[in-house]
């Protein structure tokens, strides 16, 4: 076929060129769609994390409340996020009051606290430590602990 015919062939109505895709388009359309799913994961992700660690600080708090009312000092709170939806908390409470046999109340309260706010995909535990002068707020960090309770006291 001469170049003049290649011509009048494309501008022949009855053929359209059609639109064709290179391997390199399929790969690059696929790895677009990979990328937008893995931002909408991370979004949806991050979104329940958030909620989780609203929920974490809530029962924390609460529990917080009920401990100071039956007479307990507690010095500070810390949380850690061990997975996505699985929490850990740790009160760091007055020695003195740690060392009581009535502290036992706050595990029992504890309990309580994780047992009605604990669901399916919602998971948490409180620890209790008494307060020291070794008790290093870095070390704490290097664990984990990357939240801690300044609310109004």
């Amino acid at each position: 076929m001469t170049p003049h015919s290649t011509k009048q062939f494309l501008q022949n109505p009855s053929w359209k060129t059609l639109d064709i895709y290179t391997g390199d388009d399929l790969i690059a359309a696929y790895l677009k769609g990979k990328k937008e799913q893995r931002d909408q994961t991370k979004r949806e992700f991050m979104e329940k994390f958030k909620k989780n660690i609203e929920k974490a600080k809530n029962a924390s708090e609460h529990l917080l409340g009920t401990l100071e009312k039956k007479g307990f000092g507690i010095d500070s709170i810390h949380l850690k996020a061990d997975t996505f939806s699985n929490f850990s908390i740790l009160f760091v409470v007055d020695k003195n009051d740690f060392i009581k046999d009535q502290f036992r109340e706050a595990f029992i309260e504890a309990r309580k606290e994780k047992v009605g706010v604990e669901k399916e995909a919602f998971v948490i535990n409180f620890n209790f430590t008494p307060s020291s002068d070794h008790l290093d707020e870095k070390c704490l960090n290097s664990e984990g602990f990357f939240l801690r309770y300044y609310g109004q006291r």
